[in-house]
């Protein structure tokens, strides 16, 4: 996943609670709380996957953003 601007990540977590992915980091990492997030919120630079998509079962929302 490609960087969020700090600008977004402060505005979302003003009314959000945020659990962030880190380039490198790995899906382990996020096997507690994949089952309940419900929103990714991703840079146009990010390559999002059927199969990272997939780990996160709630999720109702895919948001990308950034100029092509």
């Amino acid at each position: 996943m490609a960087a969020v601007p700090p600008m977004l990540i402060e505005r979302l977590e003003q009314n959000y609670h945020l659990h962030k992915f880190f380039p490198g980091q790995s899906l382990e990492s996020m096997e507690g709380i994949a089952p309940d997030v419900q929103a990714i919120v991703a840079s146009g630079e990010s390559r999002v996957t059927a199969d990272f998509l997939a780990q996160f079962p709630a999720t109702g929302i895919l948001a990308v953003f950034g100029a092509s």
